[in-house]
């Protein structure tokens, strides 16, 4: 496991700790969904690109268009090995409401941190 990697699993733990803890008194912590998950959850949206990079952020630091701005937000970013080509998403899935994708390189799948609800997908990096 490289330093990246080690680096992004710590400031996970420590985040999804921050957020285990938060709540008004009486009322339970929703809990943010593991790694692994999220990658699973994202992956069902776009079967044939190679997941490249995950994170757990506030939407408001990832892209100006998911709402509210203060949820917690996974983005899966994949890499395309068919340059040229274009995801097949599962069926209903809106492509982010709903940019093309030009002969993309990589794609950003956005999904709620805690329930896995598709948010959206922009065609460039994390």
């Amino acid at each position: 496991m490289g330093l990246r990697s080690v680096a992004w699993t710590l400031l996970i733990a420590i985040v999804v700790v921050a957020i285990s803890g938060c709540g008004t008194s009486g009322t339970p912590s929703t809990a943010v969904m593991p790694q692994e998950q999220a990658i699973s959850i994202a992956h069902a949206f776009n079967t044939e690109w190679e997941v490249s990079d995950s994170r757990l952020a506030v939407a408001r630091d990832l892209d100006d268009r998911l709402a509210p701005p203060d949820r917690m937000v996974w983005a899966v970013a994949f890499e395309n090995p068919n340059p040229g080509s274009c995801p097949s998403y599962a069926p209903g899935v809106d492509p982010f409401r709903a940019p093309s994708c030009p002969a993309a390189t990589v794609a950003v799948v956005f999904m709620d941190a805690t329930t896995g609800e598709f948010l959206g997908v922009r065609y460039d990096g994390l």
